[in-house]
């Protein structure tokens, strides 16, 4: 399988992200551990985490598989229920 450009990893991770409707820290910490992506740098901002752990794992595995793992299951339908 084929890699993403730096700018749709980049887009990809802008939009998982989102300040206002996009993952969790705590999140994103879950779902890259379930997806076996190495969280690179887990004290910085949403975006920059998940675009570094993404670019990360592209380069090392010369491949996106894990990433679309990742985005399918952070949209999977279950996860969107109202939030307390």
């Amino acid at each position: 399988m084929g890699s993403f450009s730096q700018e749709q990893l980049q887009a990809i991770a802008d939009a998982l992200a989102d300040t206002s409707e996009g993952l969790t820290g705590p999140e994103i910490g879950h779902l890259l551990g379930s997806c076996h992506i190495k969280d690179t740098d887990p004290g910085i901002t949403k975006r920059h985490r998940l675009y570094n752990a993404f670019a990360h794992e592209q380069n090392t595995r010369r491949d996106r598989t894990r990433i679309i793992g990742f985005i399918r299951k952070a949209m999977k339908p279950a996860r969107f229920r109202p939030r307390a």
